[in-house]
C-alpha cells in the first residue's frame, strides 16, 4: 500500500511536470527543494523492501532525467554518486530510508516515550519470534530473516546488516540462560545442522506455539534427556 501511494504520486508530479514545463534549473531546484523533500520527510516511517525502493527510484528518476538535461539510462550506479564523482547527486530512496530509521532508531530507541514504547514492543515480538539469544540487531540477517515477518523493524535489520552497522542498545535485554550451559534452541539448528527454510520455519512454528526459547525448557534438569 505505502509504495502504491508514493508510485502514484511520483506520477501526478511528472504529469504536473509535463503540462507545466520548466527550465531546467529550475527543475533541479524544484526537484531538491520540493519534489525529494515531500518523499524524504515521510521516509523514517515507511517499510519499502529493496525492492520496492528501487521500483520507486525508476518512477520517480526515469521521466525526470531528461527534464534535468540527462540521458533517461544514466547508470543506476553513477546517477546515485555525488558529482565530484561522476554523478548526479540524486537521492536513492533505498539508503535514504534506512539512514532515516536509523537515525529514528537511535533518538527514540531506549526512551520512555511513545515511539521508544512501540521500538521496544516491535524488538520484544521479533527477540521472541528468531528465538536466540543474540540481539536481533546483531544477528545475520540473510539467516534469521526468515524467522520473522517483515515489519519496520526487519527493513532496518536489512539496511544495516547490508552495510555493516552496528547497533547497540542496552536498553533492550535479549532472552539469556535459564541454566548453566543452556542454549537456545533455534541457535543450534541455524549453526550446527543444515537444514533447509521450510524445515527450519516448521520447527520455529512449533517452538512458539510451545512457548519455548532454549533446551532448558525441554530436557530434564541434568540435561541429558528431552
Amino acid at each position: 500500500k505505502q509504495i502504491e501511494e508514493f508510485i502514484g504520486k511520483a506520477r501526478k508530479i511528472h504529469e504536473s511536470m509535463r503540462s507545466c514545463p520548466l527550465p531546467r534549473h529550475l527543475t533541479w531546484l524544484s526537484f531538491k527543494q520540493s519534489i525529494w523533500k515531500s518523499i524524504e520527510y515521510i521516509l523514517s516511517a515507511t517499510a519499502f523492501t529493496e525492492e520496492e525502493a528501487i521500483k520507486l527510484g525508476k518512477e520517480l528518476y526515469r521521466p525526470l532525467l531528461p527534464k534535468l538535461g540527462c540521458n533517461r539510462n544514466f547508470p543506476l550506479l553513477l546517477r546515485y554518486n555525488l558529482p565530484h564523482l561522476l554523478g548526479l547527486g540524486l537521492k536513492d530512496p533505498w539508503f535514504e530510508q534506512g539512514f532515516a530509521k536509523l537515525s529514528y532508531f537511535v533518538t527514540y530507541g531506549g526512551t520512555d516515550t511513545a515511539e521508544g514504547g512501540l521500538i521496544a514492543s516491535c524488538m520484544e515480538h521479533h527477540q521472541l519470534e528468531v528465538g536466540s539469544f543474540t540481539p536481533l540487531l546483531q544477528l545475520e540477517y540473510k539467516k534469521y530473516s526468515i524467522l520473522t515477518t517483515n515489519t519496520w523493524l526487519t527493513t532496518l535489520w536489512k539496511f544495516i546488516s547490508e552495510y555493516k552497522i552496528e547497533v547497540c542498545n542496552q536498553a533492550y535485554i535479549s532472552p539469556g540462560m535459564i541454566r548453566e550451559k543452556d542454549q537456545s534452541i533455534m541457535d543450534i539448528l541455524m549453526r550446527d545442522h543444515n537444514l533447509k527454510d521450510s524445515v527450519l520455519k516448521s520447527v520455529n512454528r512449533v517452538r512458539c506455539n510451545l512457548k519455548i526459547i532454549s533446551l532448558a525448557k525441554i530436557t530434564r534438569g541434568d540435561g541429558k534427556q528431552v
